[in-house]
């Protein structure tokens, strides 16, 4: 049983993620080539050099700046940020909520796993109870 339960635990550590791994974004690299490695669209965090940090959705990428589409009271404003004001746009998809609930359906498949080999193992062995 021991052994059963050790190549699960060996299955569920070596397996690959659920998620397709996104194109890692480097901070060293420029504004333009982090704005290019993110999905048109996605949501980003901008944080320019005078300090300010903007939250929005990226949009069109051009030699000298992009846009950035934000919510303000409401309202959608397009914006276009030269990349000569920015220090770095990281995307900022993944929420508390989303962290969670994909947290919970971790968990549940772990849990199913462990209680389906407990199952398997238990009656191959002919436990009762």
């Amino acid at each position: 049983m021991r052994q059963a339960l050790a190549v699960c635990l060996v299955v569920l550590l070596c397996a690959p993620p659920l998620t397709p791994a996104s194109k890692p974004v480097k901070r060293t690299d420029s504004p333009r080539a982090q704005a290019l490695a993110i999905d048109h669209g996605a949501k980003v965090q901008v944080r320019l050099l005078d300090g300010e940090k903007l939250r929005g959705r990226i949009g069109a990428v051009t030699e000298d700046a992009f846009v950035l589409t934000t919510e303000h009271k409401g309202k959608m404003e397009t914006r276009q940020i030269p990349f000569h004001r920015v220090q770095t746009i990281e995307r900022s998809d993944r929420t508390f909520d989303h962290s969670l609930g994909r947290g919970f359906l971790i968990g549940a498949i772990v849990v199913g796993v462990i209680g389906a080999i407990f199952a398997i193992v238990c009656h191959e062995s002919g436990c009762t109870g």
